[in-house]
């Protein structure tokens, strides 16, 4: 789930390339490709195009049991 600052009209099946930083001791800076599922306010739910997660993302998930 994500939360935007403003709200947006995100149609579910649109594609969105993000930018974020991991809260890990690197502040690692992933970039990833997901798509909408769903919208509700400034609230929306997406899902990685890929399982592949080759950058620090993959171990961080796996660490933090946050990725099923």
């Amino acid at each position: 789930m994500l939360k935007t600052n403003i709200e947006q009209r995100l149609p579910p099946g649109l594609r969105l390339f993000l930018e974020f930083v991991l809260d890990d001791a690197k502040q690692s800076i992933v970039q990833k490709e997901v798509v909408v599922k769903a919208k509700n306010g400034k609230y929306l739910t997406a899902e990685f195009t890929s399982d592949l997660h080759e950058d620090n993302l993959g171990p961080y998930l796996f660490l933090n049991r946050l990725y099923i």
